[in-house]
């Protein structure tokens, strides 16, 4: 064998042992490990609020209904506009025809927090 050849030699069995030695199993102090527990965030929402378009029978019927409700306190009454509260006031609800037109917005928006109604309401 040559010189050359040698050094070739020398140089893959030298790799080979590397690659060989240098990839690690699992020792069995990883494997007897215990996995933590994964706690997920909780999370909670402060307001919410919900926009739609309401046509105007449907605006009629709601404000009639609303107008006869004990539970919601109506102000604003007009033709194309009305405002309530609802549930002990912890829920805004505002129709506005006139002012969804001019800005090219929606005329229903309902304003809630999530985290002060109850199960029932």
């Amino acid at each position: 064998m040559s010189k050359k050849e040698q050094e070739i030699f020398s140089n893959q069995s030298t790799e080979h042992e590397n690659s060989f030695f240098s990839k690690t199993g699992y020792s069995n102090s990883r494997l007897g490990a215990q996995i933590p527990v994964q706690n997920y965030p909780k999370s909670s929402f402060d307001a919410m609020t919900i926009v739609g378009n309401l046509n105007t029978d449907n605006a009629k019927k709601l404000s009639k209904f609303m107008s006869i409700e004990p539970q919601i306190r109506l102000w604003d009454i007009l033709q194309t506009k009305f405002k309530a509260k609802a549930l002990q006031e912890k829920v805004y609800i505002e129709y506005d025809k006139v002012k969804a037109d001019s800005w090219d917005r929606r005329n229903m928006r309902v304003e809630f927090n999530p985290n002060k109604l109850t199960q029932d309401e």
